[in-house]
């Protein structure tokens, strides 16, 4: 369809930002350490899920099918990490969004 043709075509040139450092808070920090808890907790439990589910054997631990164990911890590991993205993501917003107020109604003038 070209979607991504026009995606490869784009540049930043010319393009000026600034860094906007944000600090958590208490709150947000607690929130992290609560989510990161419960990833790790999920993380203990996977060789179980897996041998549940056929990919080890769950009385000797041993691979039954390579391919399906790599691609179920690779998706596991991608899905923790854009879930912390977007955490992150989140977490900034409260700075980001007077911020970008403050930039469009500057370059406006």
């Amino acid at each position: 369809m070209g979607v991504y043709t026009a995606a490869r075509a784009l540049s930043y040139a010319g393009v000026e930002y600034d860094i906007l450092e944000r600090a958590l808070t208490p709150r947000q920090i607690g929130d992290f350490d609560a989510y990161a808890d419960a990833w790790a907790i999920i993380h203990r439990n996977l060789e179980e899920a897996l041998g549940a589910s056929g990919v080890t054997d769950p009385l000797e631990g041993k691979t039954l099918n390579g391919q399906a164990l790599s691609a179920a911890r690779s998706r596991f590991e991608s899905s923790k990490q854009r879930f912390f993205g977007q955490l992150l993501l989140s977490m900034k917003l409260p700075s980001l969004l007077p911020a970008i107020c403050v930039a469009t109604s500057a370059s406006e003038v």
